[in-house]
């Protein structure tokens, strides 16, 4: 199984990489516009999907992925700004088509592009107010390019790893699957008598041998006991009563 890895990171830098397929439907030539978002080197955002139009050139196509990408990044600045989180502005776009850059950059272009919908080129505006800065990255370096098409499997593999996605540290086994699930409680228990401390004498402590079924075993158990019981962070004491086992 496969995940995404979060880093600790003092950086609150937002970038994104966006990638268009031009006409890669066979049955209505829309095409296929994705975009990765980082804030430091944490992948916390994405998205493939058709586009909702027939593109008529591979530059328009790009040019609605970048401004996808840009949607949504703006999104995640208003989300640190709510947080009052400090960030690094302007933001750094990555497209891999010279013409879609230029594009956005040249705004003598658009009298060629009129068929483009206006709404697209909000781009263009916030690229001009400072906001967001548009670079230029090779297709060899397009993290988006598995999210759009269809990949040579060691390439898929390459910037898999890049998308900081990884195998999980270690594989449950059945019976942990189980008791993630909350369908059966394998936990071993035992019980010790307390005689000093908080609690009085005759007290049963029940202490799970397993950290991660803690929880699971004391919501079927002392959850639907009348009385509740202390949680020292390892351990459930209950006094009165022994606690219910799994």
């Amino acid at each position: 199984m496969h995940g995404l890895t979060l880093k600790v990171s003092t950086s609150f830098n937002v970038s994104c990489f966006t990638n268009a397929d031009w006409a890669s439907c066979p049955d209505d030539r829309k095409s296929t516009s994705a975009y990765c978002t980082f804030v430091g080197s944490n992948l916390i955002s994405w998205s493939s999907q058709k586009q909702r139009v027939v593109s008529r050139s591979s530059t328009e196509a790009e040019y609605r992925a970048l401004a996808n990408g840009a949607a949504d990044v703006l999104w995640v600045h208003k989300l640190l700004a709510e947080l009052r989180i400090s960030f690094q502005q302007p933001s750094a776009l990555y497209c891999d088509n010279v013409s879609a850059i230029q594009l956005a950059a040249n705004p003598i272009l658009h009298t060629r592009t009129k068929h483009v919908e206006i709404d697209y080129h909000f781009v263009r505006e916030k690229v001009l107010d400072g906001t967001l800065v548009i670079h230029h990255v090779s297709s060899r370096d397009q993290l988006a390019d598995p999210l759009t098409k269809l990949i040579p499997s060691h390439r898929f593999v390459t910037l898999r790893g890049m998308l900081t996605v990884g195998r999980r540290p270690s594989v449950l086994s059945s019976s942990q699957q189980e008791t993630e699930d909350g369908e059966d409680c394998s936990a071993e228990w035992e019980d010790e008598e307390i005689g000093s401390g908080d609690t009085s004498d005759g007290d049963r402590v029940q202490l799970c041998r397993k950290k991660g079924d803690v929880e699971n075993c004391f919501a079927k158990g002392v959850k639907q006991s009348e009385e509740g019981g202390k949680f020292d962070g390892e351990r459930w004491t209950m006094k009165g009563q022994d606690v219910m086992g799994c």
